[in-house]
């Protein structure tokens, strides 16, 4: 969820289950319901001129690495494919889209997964994509990639990076693991996690989540996800390499911000209860925020 930019109207995403299609309800600050969109009329009405995706082949991306943004008068959100993009490797799926709030139009961008993810079938943990907004600018990662893409709304401008990791070398998606053995894929393999961005020191940060050697391990002691071992990369602003650093495992990063002191991540482990949320706190050394 997310609110517009004078707080009094909330857009909310949610699951119709009924006929498995998607909506955004925007809500007033009353608790009133104003309208809901549905994704479906969206993606099974496009432009027959767009050549950007096969609109019944996605569905929304609204979590929390990919939240819905409102940012000028637009509510940005991300998209999956349904299908394994190895299926139609010719055929390219945008990413990335937009509703339009003034003209009530849904606005793609030419962002797209790595090449990579075109030659070869995986999971649908691998598909996920990270978004956030930054001065005006999309940033969008890969689980599977260290490639970043930056797209410039008002310049409609697109760069791309590749910050690379000493703890992980994954440049391509992963094949899937056995049914019963799914789980064990991100654990295996490694993934690049989200981007976070701290706007007072105009840092960005990456997680990384290191592969792990699973039968190294003694039957019934391997680590779960919880366990792992996770780094952050420290960029600055144009996407350098500022440094990489190892931090505990288990936090949680649905629940991270940055103020003029750093990076607060929350530690379950630190949190006696349920109602108490503790947090780990990160800041580049010699560094102040503004």
């Amino acid at each position: 969820m997310t609110l517009d930019d004078r707080g009094d109207t909330l857009f909310v995403f949610s699951l119709a289950h009924k006929n498995f299609h998607e909506q955004i309800h925007a809500v007033s600050w009353k608790g009133e319901k104003i309208r809901t969109i549905s994704t479906l009329g969206f993606f099974n009405n496009p432009d027959p001129d767009n050549s950007f995706i096969e609109s019944e082949l996605e569905f929304l991306d609204a979590g929390p690495f990919t939240p819905l943004i409102y940012f000028d008068q637009k509510l940005f959100f991300g998209m999956i494919p349904f299908l394994p993009l190895n299926q139609n490797p010719d055929k390219k799926r945008t990413i990335s889209a937009a509703w339009d709030l003034t003209k009530g139009e849904i606005l793609r961008f030419p962002i797209y997964h790595p090449e990579a993810y075109y030659k070869s079938e995986t999971t649908v943990d691998y598909l996920s994509v990270f978004q956030i907004l930054s001065e005006g600018k999309l940033v969008v990662s890969f689980a599977a990639s260290p490639e970043i893409i930056v797209f410039d709304l008002e310049k409609n401008e697109l760069k791309e990076y590749a910050v690379t990791s000493e703890n992980l070398s994954l440049n391509s998606p992963p094949p899937p693991l056995d049914s019963d053995r799914a789980g064990e894929i991100l654990i295996r393999n490694g993934f690049w996690g989200p981007i976070i961005y701290d706007p007072h020191a105009e840092n960005y940060y990456r997680v990384i989540y290191k592969a792990e050697d699973l039968d190294s391990y003694p039957l019934g002691q391997q680590p779960g996800l919880e366990e792992r071992k996770n780094f952050l990369i420290a960029m600055d602003k144009d996407f350098q390499k500022l440094g990489e650093f190892e931090i505990p495992s288990g936090l949680d990063f649905n629940v991270a911000w940055c103020d003029q002191v750093g990076l607060h991540i929350f530690d379950p482990a630190l949190s006696r209860d349920k109602n108490e949320y503790i947090f780990r706190t990160f800041a580049l050394q010699g560094q102040e925020n503004g």
